[in-house]
């Protein structure tokens, strides 16, 4: 804050805002970010800290396969009928 401000950016999940019936602590744990951010950003907003959170939905990964893939599977797609697909460059190294 010395320095005049930031931002920080957290990623969150759906998640966090609709609930998974079949993994209730991935969806706790994702509301808790995104609590902390809204009352850190109202704490330091007047100090030039912004907060930003991404929550993207389903991305076809090794975790979310058994999801993507099982019998409500089509409830799960986004508005376009589709899901994001983990690029190479985006695993851990």
């Amino acid at each position: 804050m010395e320095r005049g401000g930031g931002r920080v950016v957290n990623v969150s999940s759906r998640g966090a805002f609709r609930g998974e019936p079949e993994t209730p602590a991935y969806g706790a744990s994702k509301a808790g970010p995104n609590a902390m951010s809204q009352s850190l950003s109202q704490a330091l907003a007047p100090h030039g800290v912004f907060f930003y959170e991404g929550a993207p939905g389903l991305v076809e990964t090794d975790m979310a396969d058994a999801l993507l893939r099982g019998p409500q599977q089509a409830g799960r797609r986004t508005s376009s009928g589709s899901w994001a697909r983990a690029s190479p460059s985006s695993s851990p190294t």
